[in-house]
């Protein structure tokens, strides 16, 4: 050892280190001050001490160590901000400092902050919650949770719920729920303000006001009242028949129900009125034009007048069965009904007044 003890200061360097390494048998009975301070070589990890004893010393990362007599050794303390670590942390411009758990401390590529537009960039963030505007794209969104604003989502992957064929459709502000598959030839059907879509039975069309009546020898007289309707007259107690022909459309989905909304009126204020059709199915490619074989006639009951006389009245005449049927055969497109419109048994005793262009057929 070089310099002077005198039992309370030492006033050179210490070179031998067998001085300053005690054991518990061996003990210095004083203080030292170091005038000049005290300088340490960079070991590993030293052997453990006695006993209530700890073993101070710098390791290679430029680090204080302590070791106890149980062998556990404690990083004294890391270097402190502002401070010059002796290893080089990693890292590039604009690459954001982190410690991994494996105590790497540096930067990475996916991790980086643009102080000039003050933007962080992360490969993948993980947040449970936030304060203000959550602003930017999602190119794209695997499984999100919650997401109260997305201004622009290129692809999203799945929506939870719901099953082959259902619609997404909003059930109220920011909340969106799944429509059920409807059945084969329905069409989605808006059901007005902010009522869910619904599907509905297709309309086929029809004859609509321009459909086209036959008058054979039997007919209804044609007249116009006093208004400029044009109608056909069916008078009570006599046996009177319009004809019309329906081609089923292309359009059509089969098992559907065929009907005639017909549009008449009456002077008569009480009694009954009956308007009704018999229907007769020419199969495309089967049946013969002059085929009587599958016929039917309207399930409809008379309407009963009262109130005002001559008040314009609908009535719905069934041409098929509810599942598309005449005399137990599908309908199907390209096929032809011949319709015959005939007065009834009733009790009215004035004329019923068809209008000659108030009809409307359907295929739903």
């Amino acid at each position: 050892m070089g310099g002077v003890v005198d039992g309370q200061s030492v006033s050179a360097g210490i070179t031998n280190a067998a001085f300053i390494e005690k054991n518990a048998a061996d003990v210095m009975p004083f203080d030292l001050t170091f005038m000049q301070g005290l300088v340490f070589n960079q070991v590993s990890t030293l052997a453990t001490p006695a006993v209530n004893y700890f073993r101070l010393y710098f390791k290679s990362d430029g680090i204080l160590y302590a070791l106890n007599s149980s062998g556990t050794e404690y990083k004294v303390r890391t270097p402190a901000s502002g401070e010059l670590a002796t290893t080089t942390i990693g890292g590039t411009s604009t690459q954001v400092m982190y410690i991994d758990a494996t105590t790497y401390m540096g930067g990475d590529s996916a991790f980086t902050f643009n102080d000039t537009t003050k933007t962080l960039s992360v490969t993948h963030f993980v947040g449970t919650d936030f304060t203000g505007a959550l602003i930017g794209n999602a190119s794209t969104a695997t499984s999100a949770t919650s997401a109260t604003s997305a201004t622009s989502a290129t692809t999203a992957t799945n929506i939870a719920g719901g099953s082959g064929g259902s619609i997404p459709y909003q059930t109220g502000s920011g909340a969106t729920s799944l429509l059920a598959n409807g059945t084969a030839g329905q069409v989605l059907t808006s059901a007005g303000t902010t009522l869910a879509p619904i599907w509905q039975n297709s309309s086929g069309g029809g004859g609509g006001g321009s459909l086209q009546w036959v008058e054979a020898s039997s007919a209804p007289v044609a007249t116009v009242d006093s208004v400029n309707n044009r109608t056909y007259s069916y008078v009570s107690g006599l046996t009177q028949s319009l004809y019309t022909t329906l081609k089923v459309p292309s359009t059509y989905s089969a098992g559907k129900q065929v009907k005639m909304l017909l549009t008449y009126y009456s002077p008569d204020t009480s009694g009954t009125g009956l308007l009704s059709t018999t229907t007769t199915l020419i199969r495309a490619g089967t049946d013969a034009v002059t085929s009587t074989t599958n016929q039917r006639t309207s399930t409809n009951t008379a309407f009963t007048f009262s109130g005002s006389a001559n008040i314009l009245r609908t009535v719905t005449l069934d041409l098929s069965d509810s599942t598309g049927k005449i005399n137990s055969v599908s309908i199907s497109a390209g096929d032809v009904i011949l319709v015959n419109l005939f007065r009834g048994s009733d009790t009215a005793t004035s004329d019923i007044q068809a209008l000659v262009y108030g009809a409307e057929v359907t295929f739903q």
